[in-house]
């Protein structure tokens, strides 16, 4: 609340500056414009008779009067273009405010990135660098293991981390079954992607933990450290990848009700050899 309030006040405070640079600008207008048309005025009274000196005044007279057009036509351009310039600072102001409200808002939650790019707005081998654990828990993933076997090897060797993994069980038929009804995927193909995905944590040697699940989960996340990639499950056809993604505190409450689901989970699961 105290965000939106700063942002409201903020955003009030830059109109009336730019309106009181408006009115100033618009004065000097019509000043200028006032002084030329009692410059006419006063030539003419001067200047009646017909000779050189009322033929210069006649120039003269033209001149102002050009001016005075010229003047009006300024106001009017000036009065158009400043106010389509005020409104369109106005609004990227109080855009950028309410966008850095929302940052605010989101950070509070302990939501720290969000994107549609799973894959690639993601910086996997940074936030694996830095991880001192690693929890993943979605329905197999063999892609993503894949992908980032060089980071994982480098983190194990090098720091010895643990890795805990947590997929469900397709040989468990109450499982299996969900798994197919769900995404539409036939029964061979979900155990063969289980198939892959376990020989390449295999791979990576015992420091991985291998946990069948007997539920579905219905989201997908990887703690890394401090950080839970988190993003909701697609039944869509084919699984899009392009799918809302977001990078969370794992010490901020939203985070620690994940790991505590995570926790849960693990209780009813079975340990793979």
């Amino acid at each position: 609340m105290n965000d939106s309030r700063e942002i409201t006040n903020n955003g009030t405070n830059t109109s009336h500056k730019w309106h009181w640079y408006y009115n100033r600008i618009l004065l000097n207008c019509l000043v200028l414009a006032f002084l030329c048309f009692i410059g006419d005025l006063t030539l003419r009274t001067c200047c009646s008779e017909n000779n050189v000196l009322g033929t210069l005044c006649s120039l003269l007279d033209n001149v102002l009067i050009t001016i005075i057009a010229a003047c009006t036509i300024g106001i009017l351009w000036e009065v158009s273009g400043k106010n389509d310039l005020i409104q369109e600072i106005q609004h990227q102001t109080d855009k950028s405010l309410r966008e850095a409200g929302l940052s605010n808002t989101l950070a509070d939650q302990g939501i720290l990135h969000t994107t549609t790019d799973f894959e690639h707005k993601i910086p996997w081998e940074k936030y694996i660098a830095d991880a001192d654990e690693i929890d993943v828990c979605w329905w197999a993933g063999s892609g993503w293991i894949r992908g980032n076997a060089d980071a994982l090897e480098k983190a194990i060797q090098a720091r010895q981390i643990r890795i805990r993994y947590a997929i469900p069980n397709p040989y468990d038929e109450n499982v299996l079954f969900l798994m197919g009804a769900l995404s539409g995927v036939t029964h061979e193909e979900l155990q063969s992607e289980y198939i892959k995905a376990s020989q390449e944590l295999r791979s990576l040697g015992e420091a991985v933990e291998l946990h069948n699940l007997k539920k579905l989960p219905q989201y997908g996340m990887v703690r890394l450290g401090h950080r839970i990639i988190f993003f909701p499950y697609s039944h869509l056809k084919d699984r899009p990848k392009n799918r809302p993604t977001f990078v969370i505190d794992a010490n901020s409450e939203l985070g620690k009700c994940f790991l505590k689901d995570f926790d849960a989970l693990l209780q009813t699961a079975e340990r793979s050899q």
